[in-house]
Formats: C-alpha cells, structure tokens, sequence
C-alpha cells in the first residue's frame, strides 16, 4: 500500500526535475541547416576577428575582444563558423549570394529521392556540394506576389566540378 502512494510523489518529482532541466537541453534541438538558410532566417550576423580572450575559471565565462569586419545577422542554432573554415562560396554567399535566393526555400531531404516543391531546393545535410559549393537561388519565373516558383541550385564552377568528383552527391 505504501509502494502504490510513493508512485505520484515519484511522477511529480520527475516531472518537476524534467521541466528544470528541459530548457538548458534546449540548445541542443537545433536542426542542421544549409548556410543559406541560416543567413536568410536570422537576426544579426558579423565577420569578427579574435583579438584577444580573456580566459576565466570557467570556460563558458570567457571574454572576448574582437574587430567587427562585417556585419551580417545569427542566432543560438544558426550557422557559426570561423571565417578561414568557410568555403570561398560561402564566402560570398554571405557577402550578398545568399540574399539573391531568400526568397528560395531550402528544404531538407534525408531520403535518396526527394521531390522538389514549388519555390524551393531539396537539400541532403550529407551533400558537400550543395553546402558548401551553391546557393539556391530563383530562376526568373516569379508569382505575381514577387515569390519564385521555381528555383536551382547555383551552378558555380566549384559546385560542377565538386558534383564530378563526388558521383553527384
């Protein structure tokens, strides 16, 4: 009789437990995006240099000086990455490539097949190409409102010869 009342204490206790820790797990929902759409939907993005850290006694507390090189828009789950790792695609891509297809949906396909949809690119997280060789940008044929309907991947020189050398992914 004692085990069947000690049961709800338990679900509240566990429950009370799952809502204090739920919103530091939070950051870890992110979904991975193409970097395309990680400029097109965020706040605020900068091309910053490290000047210098001021290191503490806890990492996450450290300080930093930086140089704004250039400012852009980004948030918590949105695409961050140290300026010397990016592509020279996504390079430009942040210098304004990008912006040309904003109006494009960048959707996400884990399937082999995928199915375009009006206004948008199919994009696979596992394609190096798409990621960081393209951009998806309209093709010209727009709705009355100004949305495309269609639109392609960028076929840049770096992406043709990235799509050779991996068979196409």
């Amino acid at each position: 009789m004692k085990a069947n009342r000690s049961l709800p204490m338990l679900a509240v206790v566990a429950l009370g437990l799952l809502t204090v820790l739920l919103p530091t797990t939070e950051s870890c929902s992110c979904y991975q995006q193409h970097p395309q759409t990680a400029f097109c939907d965020s706040q605020y993005v900068i091309i910053a240099q490290v000047l210098r850290r001021t290191a503490s006694n806890d990492r996450a507390l450290d300080a930093y000086k930086i140089a704004i090189k250039k400012e852009y828009k980004v948030g918590l789950c949105d695409f961050v990455r140290p300026y010397s790792e990016l592509s020279i695609v996504e390079k430009r891509g942040l210098a304004g490539i990008y912006r040309k297809g904003c109006k494009c949906k960048i959707d996400v396909c884990t399937r082999p097949k995928c199915t375009q949809k009006v206004g948008s690119c199919s994009w696979s997280p596992y394609s190096t190409c798409e990621t960081s060789n393209s951009s998806c940008v309209p093709t010209g044929i727009v709705n009355e409102d100004g949305t495309p309907i269609k639109c392609h991947w960028r076929r840049s020189l770096r992406y043709m010869q990235c799509l050779a050398k991996n068979g196409g992914k």
